[in-house]
This record gives structure tokens, C-alpha cells and sequence, in this order.
């Protein structure tokens, strides 16, 4: 945002901070972050609750393999997963202002089958907000690692359509 000048164009893959932080996404985004902290604290619980979790994340079989490496590595992730939830949570992690702000393309790339950012409450904002193209996903929360031949290809098709920068003269 502060530089949009040496930005192209920008992909959000069902990204946080495009819905009001409403008092119940304080409280859930709070809720997750103590349950990812347990798992420092050696909840025994923790990796057969975290290979749910995973499986509603990354739901479809193409994304196995990294669910499986995620999933392997719970204790490592868990820390950084705390931290994120936590910081959804603060009043700054709400990023519409800054969107609406910007002045360059945005593709949405949203996984139909997120269950924590579902695409009906992100819709209105992205059809909303200037510049947006828009790609649906059969996927979870991560279309480039469910579905990542038809991601690539909207990817790949946004790309092609950025407008060429213009050569800037050295500093």
C-alpha cells in the first residue's frame, strides 16, 4: 500500500483481514491461538487435533502430501500458528481500509471449501473492490496446492493481463 507504485498486481488466496472484526471473530481467532498454544505446553491431544484441523484446511487429495509434511511437523508450526491467529485478532489485521485504497489489479483465488474464510463473506468486498478478477476454487484454503493446474492457469491468465511497468530511471 505504501508502495503501489512498484507493484503490478496483487493475489489474495482466501486471505484474512477482508471481513469486520466482529466480536465473534475476536473471540474464534483468540480460541485458536490458546489451542495452538497447548501445544507447547505438551498437550498430548495436540498432533491428533492438528491432523483434523489439517484435513479441513487442505481437504482434497492433491494436497496430501503437504498436509502430511504440515502435519509431521505440528510442534515446529505450532508456535507460528499461535502468533498468526493472535495477530487476526488485533484491530490492524482488518485490511479493507488498505484495499480500497489500492489502485492496481487484484485477483481473489478462493477455495470454495474453506470453512474458517468462506467465500460468502469475502464476495461482496471483492466484487467491491476496484480492479478485482476473480477465480473459484474446488479447494480448501490453499487452491495452489488442491487445485494447482486450474490455480496456475488463472494465475498465469492474471499475469498476462497486468499492465507492463513503466522502466524507472535509477536513484
Amino acid at each position: 500500500a505504501n508502495h503501489a507504485d512498484r507493484v503490478r498486481g496483487l493475489v489474495l488466496c482466501n486471505s484474512g483481514g477482508l471481513i469486520p472484526p466482529n466480536l465473534f471473530i475476536r473471540m474464534f481467532c483468540r480460541h485458536m491461538a490458546r489451542r495452538f498454544e497447548k501445544a507447547a505446553s505438551g498437550d498430548a491431544g495436540f498432533p491428533v487435533w492438528f491432523r483434523r484441523y489439517y484435513q479441513q484446511v487442505l481437504p482434497r487429495p492433491e494436497a496430501a502430501w503437504r498436509r502430511e509434511e504440515i502435519v509431521a511437523d505440528c510442534e515446529k508450526a505450532a508456535p507460528v500458528l499461535a502468533e498468526a491467529w493472535r495477530s487476526f485478532a488485533e484491530p490492524d489485521a482488518d485490511i479493507r481500509p488498505v484495499l480500497r485504497g489500492l489502485r492496481i489489479p487484484i485477483l481473489f483465488a478462493w477455495g470454495l471449501r474453506d470453512r474458517i474464510l468462506p467465500w460468502f463473506l469475502v464476495r461482496g468486498l471483492a466484487r467491491r473492490t476496484p480492479g478485482a478478477r476473480i477465480a473459484l476454487f474446488d479447494a480448501g484454503h490453499a487452491a495452489f496446492l488442491e487445485t494447482p493446474e486450474a490455480f496456475d492457469a488463472a494465475f498465469m491468465d492474471f499475469a498476462r493481463s497486468l499492465p507492463e511497468r513503466e522502466a524507472r530511471a535509477p536513484a
